[in-house]
């Protein structure tokens, strides 16, 4: 039976990681790497998939003494950011783009979309996926350092690349394409490959 509480469920991780970073007395630039569940309010199906309002989240965090070495850190993950949708099979459909930095905050956001026909966010005025979202945070949670915050969606992936799929399935019936011997994503995640619909 379940007790009556007060919980706190972390929406995003930025001061716990800055707690942890000050409490283990680090003074030199580090990245700390995060995988853990998030909760958001955001229950609602999309094209038959849930997104929940527990995620997992991937999460890099960056501290480092000077804006200049920030941002270059923040150019590095934009680099490996691109490697790892490539290394997928979804390189060539994410796109980066600006984006507003929310509550989060910081000086700079960009958001990485893949197209699709459920998403919420937009690409080209037309419907696109979040799959990760970069943010150069500055100092907003911590004096002492120069801070980033780096997330994919884990848990969001797998149905942004089925509508994707599904997207471009009914743009080739619909212009009467010969899709039935193409490969329209091959993923490199233990050799998990979505074939022709």
């Amino acid at each position: 039976m379940l007790q009556e509480a007060n919980l706190n469920l972390s929406p995003t991780h930025e001061e716990a990681i800055t707690q942890l970073v000050t409490e283990l007395n680090i003074t030199t630039p580090c990245r700390m790497v995060q995988i853990t569940q998030k909760f958001r309010n955001e229950a609602r199906p999309r094209g038959g998939m849930l997104r929940g309002r527990e995620i997992t989240m991937k999460d890099l965090y960056s501290f480092d003494h000077t804006v200049e070495e920030a941002e270059k850190t923040y150019t590095e993950v934009l680099g490996a950011y691109s490697a790892i949708f490539t290394k997928m099979g979804i390189g060539e459909k994410v796109r980066m783009q600006p984006a507003d930095n929310s509550d989060i905050g910081g000086i700079l956001s960009h958001e990485w979309l893949l197209p699709g026909t459920n998403g919420e966010g937009e690409l080209d005025g037309k419907p696109a996926h979040e799959v990760g979202h970069t943010f150069l945070l500055g100092n907003r949670y911590t004096d002492d350092w120069v801070m980033g915050c780096y997330g994919i969606g884990t848990s969001r992936l797998l149905p942004a690349i089925l509508d994707a799929v599904r997207c471009i399935y009914e743009e080739a019936r619909h212009y009467d394409l010969n899709y039935s011997n193409i490969n329209l994503f091959r993923c490199s995640y233990n050799t998990m490959e979505i074939a022709p619909l």
